[in-house]
């Protein structure tokens, strides 16, 4: 699902001329997503941590850093890719307010 984002994102980058990428505040991981069989979330967590499952709690503070962390690298990448092709290109990312992002968004 991150490639066909990403690979949306640079599609518009590339044939339009667009002052900026915005990306809007739903921009994350609901806290209560990433359980289900039709994600990788849990197979890629397993294989990070030694097979371990996640905790079937999620506002588990590990749990959440580690999905957090990723929605905020995928981010750093879709900006390098951008960067890449445009270098002056802004990119703004509208979240909501810190506290509510983060427990309910993943958004860091």
């Amino acid at each position: 699902m991150q490639e066909l984002i990403q690979n949306l994102i640079l599609e518009v980058v590339k044939n339009y001329d667009v002052a900026g990428i915005q990306v809007d505040d739903y921009f994350g991981m609901s806290v209560q997503f990433s359980y289900d069989t039709y994600t990788y979330t849990v197979k890629l967590y397993q294989k990070e941590h030694l097979g371990k499952n996640p905790l079937d709690e999620p506002f588990a503070a590990e749990w959440m850093r580690w999905r957090a962390n990723g929605i905020a690298d995928f981010m750093v990448r879709i900006s390098q890719a951008i960067k890449a092709i445009k270098p002056h290109l802004k990119i703004s990312l509208f979240p909501n307010f810190q506290y509510y992002a983060y427990k309910y968004y993943l958004q860091d």
